[in-house]
């Protein structure tokens, strides 16, 4: 609406002064009628989120819960849809509905991540008597491999010997090579000897008579005592190294099924080296040298020579 002012000039007849007169005229504009916007419809999912902190789709929903409510109180006043009020009157706690609905999505997800580790575990301790006895990882087919690439076990082991060799007298010496050269060409010559018979014969495991002059070789040339397969202890000590070899061979088919044997064949052939701790050998060997170590070296012990001589 506006308010105009209008003033004229009107005769007095009782006066000889014209009298001024004012009057306030108002006049109505004419109506306009605006187009309501459809929030849904105006604005994009960004847009929306953006101005009322919500999605359309929690909107529709609570539309769909509280629309004949809010029907009835916005009929009165008809410049203000449903939606509108809606989305005025529930914008505050709206934010906070999806963020308690965003926590509850995680909290579902960290109860299924614990019932998942759960089970594992579950699962992982009924097998566990399969898995505890499991070699090194040097040992395994693929991984050990891998890890024998990057450095091993042994990598702080050998920059050792390193600057031990750099810095310090080697252990092995020529005279101590010669010593033990004649007890290592006694071997080879009854290896060859060995193979030697087996021309125009049939097929046989080669690989079974070259594993037992090595050993021979060094049982002889490092402990100084000479382990024949005459006694119960020398065909023990055979067979186990021959199965320890053989399973080491077959160890990419079925790991787990052979750990166990493979531990009883080790515990046999570090026994035998046990059992010729206390021979007493014709010539300067490996384990005479431990000793004389041992004399001068207190922290030598008999457990550490032990597993020196295993290595």
């Amino acid at each position: 609406m506006d308010l105009s002012v209008a003033r004229h000039v009107q005769d007095s007849e009782s006066s000889s002064d014209d009298e001024i007169v004012v009057e306030y005229v108002l006049n109505r504009r004419p109506k306009t009628f605006r187009a309501r916007i459809m929030q849904l419809d105006y604005w994009n999912e960004v847009e929306f989120f953006e101005r009322y902190r919500m999605s359309k789709s929690t909107v529709l929903w609570i539309v769909a819960e509280v629309k004949d409510s809010v029907e009835r109180q916005t009929n009165r006043n008809h410049a203000v849809s449903a939606l509108d009020q809606l989305l005025l009157t529930f914008s505050p706690w709206l934010f906070v509905y999806e963020t308690q609905l965003t926590i509850m999505y995680l909290l579902c997800a960290a109860v299924f991540l614990t019932c998942l580790y759960v089970c594992t575990e579950i699962y992982a301790w009924r097998a566990r008597k399969n898995y505890a006895h499991l070699p090194s990882i040097s040992s395994l087919p693929i991984i050990g491999h891998l890890h024998r690439i990057y450095g091993g076990d042994g990598r702080g082991e050998e920059l050792s010997s390193i600057c031990s060799l750099a810095f310090l007298e080697p252990d092995s010496t020529s005279s101590k090579a010669t010593s033990k050269l004649p007890k290592i060409l006694m071997n080879g010559g009854t290896l060859v000897k060995e193979l030697n018979d087996l021309v125009d014969k049939p097929p046989s495991d080669i690989l079974t008579l070259c594993a037992l002059a090595t050993i021979k070789a060094i049982c002889q040339a490092a402990l100084g005592v000479s382990i024949t397969t005459d006694t119960e202890g020398g065909r023990e000590y055979y067979h186990a190294f021959e199965r320890t070899l053989e399973i080491f061979i077959e160890r990419g088919v079925n790991v787990i099924k052979k750990t166990k044997e493979n531990r009883e064949n080790m515990k046999k052939s570090n026994g035998g080296t046990t059992k010729n701790l206390a021979d007493k050998p014709g010539f300067k060997s490996y384990i005479d040298i431990l000793l004389d170590l041992e004399e001068t070296d207190a922290s030598f012990t008999e457990e550490r020579m032990r597993g020196e001589v295993n290595t």
